[in-house]
């Protein structure tokens, strides 16, 4: 796997996050949802709908699948869902408020279902060593009320399992510096997600009325999984806690408040992928054309026009006092890790048919790589990853 030498330009901080919402609502018309996002001026796709919607609003992982009689008016149910890569949007163009959202699920529980709830843990100063998580899911140094647990090894960034993605608790400790392309030994950040589904979510929900997220986020960690020292004893819950799970108890316990980070995480993800992805064709173009006419052809192509794009070239005029505006990155398509390229995987066909996905061949091409790479942690075949031109 190729690593990128840049380090991220974001905080290097703890932080807790939302990285997934979705809910059902029948109190609302798709218009009426993007007021209460607060998008109104965001370059929504009107695109085919999945899973029994006729149609599905898409911006920048974030979607809300209707039927037409549904744009003005509520009645019937319609569905948001944010992704991890949504939910930055929400908080860089729209209000960020996740609390509205939440009362409007504890108040009206019969129009409005949450359906799926993910919270995380950003770990950037080194609390878990994912290498020694790993080792200690393998020799089962743990323990846990699920019943279903994986260990798993790869190029591309270590990880564990408690649960099953299917059920409505599913709790994954990984390698994110390594997923997003990053030397690990130069960059650390390690991500505890806790993923919740219907009741479990709503659950969560309801008791974030009297509690502190970072409270609830741990009390249910705690509830399904501690990591021990082994002893002779034979029932492991006598067992000591391990030190470094007691350490990211504590640091989790130490972050005050929980974080909207926004696009912030998306800069360096931009600049990595021009640094990987298209490497080669511009090497390419250079060759033939020219360093000089080369560039005169990135100056004359179309400035983007998703304020996705436009927000990254602000923060990096900010930042460098280079004319940053004369950039294009209309055509690049950002997939952040294997969820979202399994959520932007899922409209592909949709923004095939509409001609608004502007390099499609790179998402099919990155599904893919996942694909084989998911065989390759299952079965540990032998993978052909070697570079292809899309």
């Amino acid at each position: 796997m190729h690593y990128s030498e840049k380090i991220p330009d974001f905080p290097k901080e703890n932080r807790i996050i939302f990285d997934w919402l979705s809910f059902t609502t029948r109190r609302h018309s798709v218009y009426e949802l993007v007021n209460l996002l607060h998008l109104n001026d965001c370059s929504f796709e009107t695109v085919r709908g999945s899973k029994g919607y006729m149609y599905r609003l898409y911006f920048s992982g974030i979607s809300i699948h209707f039927n037409e009689s549904q744009l003005s008016e509520s009645g019937d149910f319609i569905w948001l869902e944010m992704s991890g890569q949504g939910c930055r949007s929400f908080e860089t163009f729209g209000d960020g408020d996740y609390n509205k959202f939440f009362k409007l699920v504890r108040e009206d529980p019969d129009n409005i279902h949450i359906t799926r709830l993910d919270v995380a843990f950003d770990d950037m100063t080194g609390v878990f060593d994912i290498k020694n998580v790993c080792d200690a899911v393998r020799e089962e140094h743990f323990v846990s009320r699920t019943s279903t647990y994986q260990s798993i090894y790869s190029n591309s960034g270590n990880a564990v399992y408690f649960g099953s993605k299917k059920s409505n608790v599913f709790i994954r400790i990984y390698d994110k510096a390594s997923e997003r392309g990053y030397d690990c030994d130069k960059f650390h950040w390690v991500r505890c997600e806790l993923q919740l589904k219907d009741v479990n979510a709503k659950g969560f929900v309801d008791k974030l009325k009297d509690n502190d997220l970072r409270d609830l986020y741990l009390g249910v960690l705690k509830n399904y999984v501690s990591f021990r020292v082994p002893t002779g004893d034979s029932n492991k819950r006598r067992w000591p806690v391990a030190e470094w799970w007691d350490k990211f108890i504590d640091d989790a316990v130490r972050v005050s408040v929980w974080s909207k980070p926004g696009v912030d995480y998306n800069l360096s993800a931009c600049e990595r992928y021009v640094m990987t992805q298209p490497i080669g064709s511009i090497k390419t173009l250079i060759k033939i054309f020219g360093k000089d006419a080369f560039f005169d052809m990135i100056r004359k192509a179309p400035a983007p026009k998703n304020p996705k794009y436009k927000q990254l070239i602000d923060q990096a005029f900010a930042i460098t006092k280079l004319n940053s505006a004369e950039t294009t990155v209309d055509k690049l398509v950002e997939l952040v890790d294997y969820e979202e390229l399994e959520f932007m995987a899922d409209i592909a066909e949709s923004f095939k048919e509409t001609k608004r996905l502007h390099d499609l061949r790179v998402l099919e091409y990155s599904r893919e790589l996942m694909h084989e790479r998911i065989i390759k942690e299952l079965y540990g075949s032998s993978i052909d990853n070697k570079s292809k031109e899309v």
